[in-house]
């Protein structure tokens, strides 16, 4: 199986997608985050994104293949804190908490962060602590998650053609 994808901003946030396969009738199932958004046959589909959002995108076409899988990321969610500046995301890794990032506030109700990819079938920690503007830490935070994929990533291998720019995804 090989997917070729093609990706144009054609508005602000906004990214038209266009796709080919090496399949002869191909039917394209298309994942966002995971969850199925889109079984058809035309080879275009438009996803639109918030600002600072890095969406996860898979595209089938192998019409063999019918189970679901499950991300191998975890999206980190907590509602807003009163005086933070920013919010501590770290990760248990290595025997030690390692800070991954800062998530700034910037007034909305709600946040999200999400994972690099992880290991499966092994559980993950994560805690996030507000920072305040006077730079004190609140109470963190702690989640806790078994990741299990099924099934495992598949192998493949990307190749970027640097005449159209266009994506290659060849199974191996």
């Amino acid at each position: 199986m090989t997917v070729t994808i093609s990706s144009n901003m054609i508005a602000h946030n906004t990214w038209g997608l266009t796709f080919t396969s090496t399949e002869a009738t191909p039917t394209y199932r298309i994942y966002l985050y995971g969850e199925l958004v889109s079984v058809q046959t035309h080879e275009f589909y438009n996803v639109m994104v918030e600002d600072g959002e890095f969406p996860v995108i898979e595209i089938n076409d192998d019409t063999t293949t019918q189970k679901d899988g499950y991300p191998g990321r975890f999206i980190l969610a907590w509602f807003e804190s009163s005086g933070t500046d920013y919010y501590k995301i770290e990760e248990y890794y290595g025997g030690e908490w390692v800070e991954r990032t800062k998530v700034y506030d910037n007034g909305q109700t709600y946040y999200t962060w999400m994972s690099r990819f992880l290991e499966d079938e092994t559980t993950h920690q994560f805690r996030i602590t507000p920072v305040g503007t006077n730079g004190n830490s609140g109470t963190a935070l702690s989640f806790s998650t078994l990741m299990v994929r099924y099934p495992d990533v598949p192998d493949v291998t990307f190749t970027l053609s640097d005449d159209d720019q266009k994506i290659t995804i060849t199974e191996n």
